[in-house]
Order: structure tokens, then sequence, then C-alpha cells
């Protein structure tokens, strides 16, 4: 048998009016052969040793079925001054001192006296008469131990909670209930009903109600009368809805006054219900759940309310800025699908994904430029029809496009059958100048392919291709509506004067093109060229195709 289930089973006789050596039987102690005037330091022992095996100690935190608010003030009580939550009399507190520290407490200091037992501590003085009920009330609160809940030593004090309200513990709390009253009689019959379901508070008088409310630990429901010395319980309801602290406090007026009138203007000052005296007690105790039923009802109304318009508050500000989101994120969407006729697919996906900064954006980076040029493009457009020449430069765009997204280049721009490429933007790859010149002998080959059936046709076509290395401004070029992607720097002019002073089928590379491909592909010195629009001779370099390649153009 634990020690609670002790006392539990001794409660009875400790309720009863028994002498002390029954009292410290009922708790197991042996009595036999105890005199008469050892029995309050036996039983005082009795409890010391149920406490201690109980948990009794420093930081309990509150005890289920006592009130949680009482307990829970305490436990912060007994948590501040770290003493346990006990309540021992004088006299026995002086034996238990006595029998502890060698020492008898008196008067003066009884309620300053400690004993080295954690389980007990001294409180203020008790008149001899009380001994027995404070025995009682020690003995009813270790009887709740089994709902109680302890922390540890040196922690602050926990509540005791039930449900869980969006992720908070919900402190259990028996609903208050305040009576104002001026007859004693009615006060201890209102009292006598409600106290075994509710926290009971009184106030004899409409003043000293509104002082109580105004303390901050306002009531659930409040039983009101109206005939009161001072301030009438009409007067104190009138006040309390004039109140925003305390206009939701439903309000029952309990009276004598049973005309019709006086019921109509209690309930237009705000009250919830009318009962008069006498009263049913069965009736009050319903009334009274009910109209707390509704209350918490109407608070938790109050509560979804707020936390409904503040979600609306939200919303509202969501929908008064997505129109300009919106409109922001279309235009983005629609800047870089303009992309799309420049860059290679995986690029404009990589850009749509918002992985990459935007490329319209204006910035400076070392870049490959690679220009490609027709040769006898000029005569053949003045010997052929219009539509004989569209039909082939859709064939040498398409073929050269599809190339250029094949080895990620990007299409800078078209000017007839002039195309400009550059490598290494808008992202940034590994060996820009080995993959330009990749590309152009790729382009060099399919374009044979293009040129014999061209020359069937008795059109006579060839290629130049430049490339030059260096860098670049790079960004939107054009007017508001008509934004093109583009690149400004020597690097482009220099490889567009190469492609003019290469031969058909020949592809020059500038030095520093030429320094960056190693011997993964062979250029061969032409010689230092004079070029328009630079002061000094440019040394150039022609590619020399693989042989596999050659053999193949041969063949």
């Amino acid at each position: 048998m634990t020690a609670t289930d002790q006392l539990e089973l001794a409660q009875p006789t400790l309720n009863s009016q028994a002498p002390y050596l029954e009292m410290a039987a009922a708790l197991g102690v042996d009595v036999s052969g105890a005199r008469p005037e050892d029995a309050g330091e036996i039983l005082a022992q009795a409890f010391i040793r149920l406490m201690r095996e109980t948990g009794l100690r420093p930081g309990i935190a509150a005890l289920s079925g006592y009130g949680e608010a009482d307990a829970s003030a305490l436990a912060e009580e007994a948590h501040a001054q770290q003493r346990p939550l006990v309540m021992a009399p004088r006299a026995v507190s002086n034996r238990i001192s006595k029998a502890s520290t060698g020492r008898r407490c008196g008067t003066g200091d009884a309620g300053r006296a400690t004993s080295r037992d954690p389980a007990v501590t001294a409180l203020a003085p008790t008149p001899p008469h009380t001994l027995r009920h404070n025995y009682r009330r020690l003995a009813a609160r270790a009887r709740l131990l089994k709902c109680a809940r302890f922390a540890v030593p040196g922690e602050p004090p926990q509540a005791v909670t039930g449900d869980v309200r969006e992720g908070v513990p919900v402190v259990r709390e028996r609903p208050t209930v305040l009576v104002v009253d001026d007859t004693p009689a009615n006060v201890a019959l209102l009292g006598e009903i409600l106290k075994p379901d509710y926290r009971v508070k009184v106030a004899v008088d409409g003043e000293r109600a509104l002082r109580l409310l105004a303390s901050g630990s306002p009531p659930d429901l409040i039983l009101l009368d109206i005939m009161m010395p001072g301030m009438d319980g009409y007067e104190v309801c009138r006040r309390l809805k004039a109140n925003s602290a305390t206009r939701s406090i439903p309000v029952i007026f309990v009276t004598s006054m049973t005309e019709v009138e006086d019921e109509a203007r209690g309930l237009a000052l705000g009250g919830v219900d009318y009962i008069t005296k006498p009263v049913s007690l069965p009736i009050v105790k319903a009334r009274v759940r009910t109209h707390l039923a509704l209350h918490q009802h109407e608070v938790e109304m109050e509560r979804m309310i707020a936390r409904l318009e503040a979600q609306a508050s939200e919303l509202e500000e969501w929908n008064r800025t997505l129109e300009q989101r919106v409109a922001a994120e279309v235009a983005q969407v629609e800047r870089l699908g303009r992309l799309k006729r420049f860059l290679s697919p995986s690029v404009v996906d990589l850009l749509l994904s918002g992985t990459a900064e935007d490329p319209l954006k204006s910035h400076r980076r070392e870049i490959v430029a690679v220009f490609v040029d027709l040769r006898g493009f000029t005569a053949f457009t003045e010997t052929s029809d219009p539509e004989d020449v569209m039909q082939v430069i859709r064939e040498y765009h398409e073929a050269m496009g599809r190339l250029v997204m094949d080895y990620g280049g990007t299409l800078e721009r078209y000017a007839g059958d002039g195309i400009m490429i550059i490598f290494n933007d808008p992202l940034p790859i590994d060996e820009p100048a080995v993959k330009a010149v990749r590309m152009a002998l790729a382009m060099q080959e399919r374009f044979g392919g293009l040129a014999r059936g061209w020359r069937d046709r008795g059109y006579e076509l060839a290629m130049g291709i430049g490339i030059a290395q260096g860098y670049a401004t790079i960004g939107a070029i054009g007017f508001e509506g008509r934004r093109d992607y583009g690149a400004i720097g020597t690097v482009t002019n220099l490889a567009a004067r190469l492609c003019g002073e290469a031969a058909g089928g020949q592809i020059l590379v500038s030095r520093r093109v030429q320094g960056s491909l190693g011997s993964s592909v062979q250029a061969n010195p032409v010689g230092e060229l004079s070029l328009k629009g630079f002061h000094r001779p440019v040394a150039a370099y022609a590619v020399r195709p693989p042989p596999e390649a050659g053999n193949a153009a041969t063949a």
C-alpha cells in the first residue's frame, strides 16, 4: 500500500474527533505503549514520514481538486520562498523543530522556525483550538497527492493543464462566481450550493464589488442583488456594462423584487437572467451553469473572430499588392521569354527558374565572339529572285542556328547573311574559346553540304568565320517595348573584321583565342592584318580542321 493510499484510507479518522494516538494509528503508526503526552509528536512524525514518501517537497506545482488558481498561487509562493506547501500548527512545529534542531521555538520565532527535514516548514503560530482543524486540512491536501504534479526543486512551478489549444497547454480552472449581496444568509446559501463546482467570491455591497472587479481578476459570472445600501444592483450593472473590461461578464440578478417592470429594467441594463427570491437551488445551479457555458462559447467566438479578422487583414494586404506583383512577374517572364530567340533552351530554362541573374541587366564580362558571314551573297541577291534568296537564307539560318544551340552559344544578332554569336554569357562556361572554335569547324562542315546543294541550283556561295576573345559590356539594347540582348566592345568588332578577311571556308582567330586552344585544335599564323578601326596590325591565325574533318570535306 502506498503512502497516498494510506492517507486516503485514514481520512475518515482524521476528519473525526478521534484523539491524536488514534489518528496516528490510522496512519499506520504502532502506538502500543505510547504515552498520551507524546501523542502530538508521534502524529507529527507520522505526517513527516508520509509526506516524505509521497513526495511533498519544495516545488510542488498544484493540487488537483483544491482549486487550480489557489494551488498555483500557493505553489508560486512556496517556490519563491523555497519551502514546502505544508501548513503545520504551532504546537506540532515546535515539537518538530525541537526533535530536529535540538531547540524549542518560542512564540516570537514560531513563524520562522524550520525543520532540517525538507518536507516540513513551520508557518505562522496557530491557536491550540485549531490544531485538529489544521491536521484535517493537512491530511486533505496529502490525500490529493494522487492527482498532484511536482516540479523539480529550483524550477518554476507548473500549473495543472488540460486540453491543448494551438500547441499551448490550457489551464483548467474552476469558473469564478462573484456573489454581491448585503444579506449574510443569502451569501451563505449561494456559497454553499456553488462552492462544490465553482470558486466563490463575495462582496457585501456595490462599491466593494466594483473595487474587486477593478483589482485585475474579474469573475466569470456575477450573481447580483438589487436592493443594497449605497449603490443598488441596477447602478452596479450599468457601470459594469459601461466598462469595456467588464462588459462581457454575464450578470444574473438575484432579488426579491418580483415586478415585471423590475425584471425588464434589469434585462435592459444588460443582465442575462433574473431570479426572484426565495430562490430554488437547483434552478440557480442550472442557470449559472448555462450562462457560464454560453459565456465561454461567446469568448471562443470572439477569439475566433479576432483570428479571422487578422487573417482577413493579411489577405486584404496580399490582394492589394497582388496586381503589382503579378504585373512585375509577367514582365519578367516576357523579358526572359524574348531571350529564347538568342539562347539555348537549357539556358532559358535556367534563367526562368530564377537561379541565374537577369542577363538583360548591364554587366561586363570576358567573352568569345564569333562572326559568320557569306561570301558571294551580294552577287547572289542581285541575280536571284527574292523567293530564292529567302529560301537560301532560311536554310542557312536554320542549319547554323541549330549548331549554335548544340554548342551552348548565345545568338547575339542576325544581320542579313551575317550572324554574331558569343560564348561565356549569360552563363559562364569552361573553355569558351575551344567550344567556339569547335562550333565554327562544325559550321564549315555543315555549310559544305548546303553549298553543294546550292551549287546544283547555280548558287555559288561560301562562308568565312572570325573569332576573337576579350571583354565586352553586355545587356539590353534598344528602347522601351523593343529591347534586345547585345554585346558592345572591341572584341565584337575584331571578330567581324577577322571574318571579313577570311576566305570562303576559312576560320580566322585572334592571338588570344589561339593561345587558349592549346593542343586541342591546330591554328597556323597568317601574319599581321591591317584591319579597319584598329590603329595597329593584328596577328591572325587560320584554324586547320582535324584530318578526319578535312578528309570528309574532300570526299
